[in-house]
């Protein structure tokens, strides 16, 4: 424990463990240079502490790679964020608005938040075209407008909704849109 010694520039300290004194040359108004007083008066000077810089920031070709992979209105599902105070979860679907300049990818979730993922602490995954086919027939059908074997009808309430991906699917593939209505299945869309 060290121990206070009164009237000394700046606050010398006294440790008995030690038998040293470290004190602390004033100069001008501040405190500037620590010093080590040893048992033998001798009088050395504290090693300078180095401080490493801590680099988290992701490079330009990254960033730039981030960009393309993440551009606005990619579906995405969130696998892990490290963030104690969020209300997401693992699985919530997003839709991505922007990638600036640190990295991190800012979403609008479905739950109504608006939150980043940080780029190295939190993780996502890009929905495939499938899957975002999918939960568009899943939101066509809660419309409750028409009946999902209407595909004139479906392709409306799509192009109203902004669904270009299931639009542009029962466009392409009126066969394949069938089935995936029969079945519930769509394996790859290209």
């Amino acid at each position: 424990m060290a121990l206070k010694i009164p009237n000394t520039p700046c606050g010398a300290s006294f440790s008995p463990s030690a038998s040293s004194v470290t004190n602390t040359k004033l100069l001008g108004r501040y405190c500037f240079q620590s010093l080590r007083v040893t048992q033998a008066g001798k009088t050395e000077k504290k090693p300078k502490r180095r401080w490493r810089a801590v680099s988290n920031f992701i490079s330009n070709t990254a960033l730039e790679a981030r960009r393309a992979i993440y551009k606005k209105g990619v579906r995405v599902q969130l696998v892990s964020m490290n963030d104690p105070y969020t209300k997401l979860k693992p699985g919530d679907l997003g839709t991505v608005d922007f990638v600036d300049d640190t990295g991190t990818v800012f979403i609008i979730w479905d739950s109504g938040s608006h939150l980043g993922v940080v780029f190295g602490e939190d993780e996502i995954r890009l929905l495939s075209k499938a899957e975002v086919i999918k939960e568009q027939c899943r939101k066509v059908a809660a419309t409750g407008r028409t009946n999902m074997f209407d595909t004139k009808a479906v392709f409306e309430i799509a192009i109203e909704r902004g669904f270009t991906e299931l639009a542009d699917f029962i466009f392409m593939n009126t066969k394949r849109y069938s089935t995936l209505i029969l079945t519930g299945e769509l394996d790859y869309v290209e």
